[in-house]
């Protein structure tokens, strides 16, 4: 293989090392370098530089950026794995923006394209996108049965760890929010633990506070209790504020439910602290119960 090549492929690993450290913007720098090797090349590799530098760029939230180009390669529809990464880059960055019309038609465009691959497992980031994308349109059935089936695939693969755990937690959420709490507990259940095994602390912390606000809704006290303690401690140890937040409501609402007014008064003035322009905050969400109102995350 030609230097030049040699170096566009360690500059692609470099990116892509970046982009699962959470380092959008650096990623997005370094293939950008390799993106001008492929230009000045022989042209055989400018689509896959396009489209390894557009991921970066939407992760990074410059998604006007991240689209440009995207369009033509998908025109082109010369090879489904290009297909479908281009279709994926577009879908998330419409959702992003909130156009979830166009989004869930580029996530149907990459599925296609992951199912003409042959390995049934690359359909399982597009189905997850999909199901996300109808969360947010409040289709939870159908989301439901996308989440389902990226469950079913990774079974099948044999994935285990990250993708696995993740699979389980969004399948295990959705029957929460369809109130089939024990449908969703149990799934969420093997989450926690497939995220303890693989040592993964941000999904042990994620999969605990969907443990905690399945076990509140369904009234399981002590047992949202012993999870939103587990989620808080793993949240505060990995910086994760937004699980840390919900973690505190959902936590003191649980103990104003049990008669522990020490404890929640203790959670809800930790929770004032990070809401400084709404006054009384505590004594509102003593008096009242909004548990059954909100959601965690957005998808």
């Amino acid at each position: 293989m030609p230097t030049g090549w040699e170096e566009f492929e360690g500059l692609t690993r470099q990116g892509f090392d970046l982009l699962r450290a959470g380092k959008p913007p650096e990623a997005a720098e370094i293939l950008a370098q390799a993106l001008e090797i492929a230009r000045s090349g022989d042209g055989s590799r400018l689509d896959e530089a396009k489209v390894n530098h557009a991921q970066a760029l939407e992760a990074a939230g410059e998604h006007e950026r991240a689209e440009e180009g995207l369009l033509e390669i998908l025109m082109r529809g010369r090879e489904d794995a290009l297909v479908m990464t281009a279709a994926l880059t577009v879908a998330r960055s419409r959702k992003s923006r909130r156009d979830y019309a166009k989004a869930l038609f580029y996530a149907e465009k990459a599925l296609a394209a992951a199912r003409r691959i042959g390995r049934p497992e690359r359909a399982a980031p597009a189905l997850t996108l999909r199901a996300n994308i109808r969360m947010n349109r409040n289709q939870f059935r159908e989301a439901l049965a996308d989440y389902r089936e990226t469950l079913r695939l990774y079974e099948e693969a044999g994935s285990g760890g990250y993708h696995l755990a993740w699979a389980l937690d969004n399948l295990g959420y959705c029957h929460v929010l369809l109130e089939e709490y024990d449908e969703g507990i149990t799934h969420l259940k093997r989450g926690l633990e497939t995220a303890e095994k693989a040592g993964l602390p941000r999904l042990v912390a994620e999969t605990s506070q969907d443990l905690c606000f399945a076990t509140l809704r369904r009234r399981s006290l002590r047992a949202a209790e012993k999870h939103g303690r587990r989620a808080l401690a793993a949240a505060e140890r990995e910086g994760l504020e937004t699980i840390r937040k919900n973690v505190l409501y959902l936590l003191g609402e649980t103990a104003s439910l049990l008669g522990k007014d020490r404890e929640a008064d203790a959670y809800f003035a930790e929770l004032q602290k990070l809401f400084p322009g709404i006054r009384n905050l505590g004594q509102f969400l003593k008096a009242f119960d909004i548990s059954e109102m909100i959601t965690l995350k957005e998808f």
